[in-house]
């Protein structure tokens, strides 16, 4: 099971009280509250299916009369075509540290407006769960890694972002305001990792989710996963980690 993941995670329907029965939610005060907090956070979600077609989208209203949940998407038309038969589909996204995925029933797209709109059924439950548990650093701003990178959109543009924190399974980065977007399931390919003034390696990076950032307001928080980090970038990493948990005085440590 990945929690880092945005993109659903595999559920079985029929998985009652197996391995993903202490995450679901049931009850209507909990589930409902949650589903408002998503909404009012305007959490970016990826719908879709574990491994399969997906798009972004933010929840805009949740209907509780009608039973309702409406879907503002900036995804393509031909692909909410595509989900719309696709059996078995999930939301997912983060609130603060804990992911939210819950079932998409009477999943229907509507592209009479300006963007278009998904309309599904208020779920029965929900699953809510915490990420699991990494070490990961988080240095003083001025002190904080860069990652340099061709953007996937732009391959001419070279783009500069500062790292919020870092671990060995990956690490989030802090997106300012406008730009080209970064959207779940996005690769990032020969990424510059320049961790301080003597330590940097290449590697590549997946998008696995994209949330408020929580220390301001002013910008997103990209989380990402290291896509086959060499060897060595992983030994220059580890040493590097170790040499922060020693030097209390420059980083914190978080337990994700």
């Amino acid at each position: 099971m990945s929690f880092l993941d945005t993109e659903p995670a595999a559920i079985h329907r029929l998985d009652a009280t197996g391995t993903w029965a202490r995450f679901r939610v049931g009850e209507p005060r909990r589930l409902l509250a949650m589903l408002r907090e998503l909404c009012q956070q305007s959490v970016p979600l990826t719908l879709g299916v574990a491994g399969g077609a997906n798009a972004v989208a933010v929840l805009w209203s949740v209907d509780e009369v009608q039973g309702r949940l409406h879907f503002s998407a900036t995804a393509a038309p031909q692909v909410l075509q595509q989900l719309a038969t696709t059996p078995g589909l999930w939301a997912a996204g983060y609130l603060r540290d804990v992911k939210v995925q819950f079932e998409l029933h009477g999943f229907t797209p509507s592209f009479s407006g300006p963007v278009p709109t998904v309309l599904a059924k208020v779920p029965r439950h929900l699953y809510s769960m915490p990420r699991r548990r990494a070490v990961r650093v988080r240095r003083v701003d001025e002190l904080s890694p860069l990652v340099q990178f061709r953007h996937p959109l732009a391959p001419e543009a070279s783009l500069q972002m500062r790292v919020i924190d870092i671990s060995l399974t990956g690490c989030a980065l802090f997106k300012p305001v406008g730009g080209l977007p970064l959207a779940p399931g996005a690769a990032l390919r020969q990424v510059e990792v320049q961790l301080d003034e003597e330590s940097m390696f290449f590697t590549d990076l997946r998008v696995q989710h994209v949330t408020f950032n929580a220390a301001s307001r002013q910008g997103m928080r990209v989380g990402c996963a290291w896509a086959g980090l060499p060897p060595s970038a992983s030994q220059t990493l580890q040493a590097w980690i170790g040499r922060g948990r020693r030097r209390r005085d420059l980083v914190s440590l978080a337990f994700d």
